[in-house]
């Protein structure tokens, strides 16, 4: 029996778990799938660490155009508001983003696989900690077409999951990835 893929539409990041090792800096793509009006402008807020299992690891660096809105007439505004910074320099932070043409020309429906990339910061795991989960996660996501007209992006999936590994050896780690997998025994087998 075959069984359909969920639809993913609107604007998503471009996975929905990824792996990350501590106290290390990463880029993640967001993407705009399946849009059926010409969008001429977007808006939206990225919450970071705000999920209810989520710990305080990540830290928000910035947020850049990606290859489809990489024209000088496209322009990122984004605002960062910074909750308490904890221990480990990670904090619960909301960004506001806003993007948009400064002439008639809009992005025609369709898919857009590389239209803005989130950098961000994994923050040290203290102790023997390994699998720390966070997130990100897309709110108030908003288009409109150049005339001003709602056009729909709501997120299919609204949740990037960054799951934080330690880098620190453990028993069974024999090649110190931290992470106790396959390719730890196939070094010990070499």
């Amino acid at each position: 029996t075959s069984i359909a893929a969920p639809l993913v539409s609107g604007l998503v990041f471009e996975n929905e778990i990824v792996y990350r090792l501590e106290d290390n800096s990463y880029m993640d793509r967001m993407q705009l799938i399946a849009t059926t009006d010409p969008i001429h402008a977007i808006q939206f807020r990225l919450y970071t660490n705000q999920e209810l299992d989520d710990a305080t690891i990540l830290s928000f660096l910035s947020i850049q155009k990606g290859a489809d809105v990489a024209s000088p007439n496209w322009v990122l505004d984004y605002n960062v508001f910074r909750g308490p910074i904890t221990g480990n320099g990670a904090s619960q932070d909301i960004i506001y983003v806003l993007l948009y043409n400064t002439t008639d020309v809009s992005l025609p429906a369709g898919n857009y696989l590389d239209l803005l990339h989130v950098n961000y910061r994994v923050a040290n795991l203290s102790g023997l900690q390994d699998s720390v989960k966070s997130s990100f996660v897309i709110s108030h996501a908003e288009g409109s077409t150049f005339e001003g007209f709602d056009v729909d992006i709501t997120p299919s999936r609204d949740e990037l999951q960054v799951i934080a590994l330690n880098t620190k050896s453990g028993l069974g780690d024999v090649n110190g990835d931290g992470c106790i997998d396959i390719l730890d025994l196939i070094m010990v087998v070499d």
